[in-house]
């Protein structure tokens, strides 16, 4: 299954790093935002919500990897970061409609 692979483009996370986290993604798997292959597709996102917790990367709509480290981040991704489908967070218009 193709990962979806979405940067926070959000002004906190890229303060804290964003451009440097897409930057490095966009070398390991030899994309650039708004580009897809037959493993990888990845782009820039809206601000995910998490601003605490940024630079953050989601992946395939429903998983996450916060605080997002160029030493883990494709680690990260091949794991496929943390699930937050119980949470019932809106990531298209960022509410948070339940939980944390």
């Amino acid at each position: 299954m193709k990962k979806q692979i979405a940067v926070c483009g959000g002004r906190s996370c890229k303060c804290f790093g964003g451009e440097r986290i897409m930057d490095y993604i966009s070398k390991e798997i030899k994309l650039s935002p708004g580009e897809e292959n037959d493993e990888y597709s990845l782009e820039w996102a809206g601000c995910m919500g998490y601003c605490g917790q940024g630079p953050n990367v989601r992946i395939n709509k429903t998983h996450f990897i916060f605080s997002a480290d160029e030493k883990t981040i494709m680690d990260e991704i091949k794991k496929g970061g943390i699930n937050r489908k119980g949470e019932n967070i809106n990531v298209e218009t960022k509410d948070k409609l339940l939980g944390i």
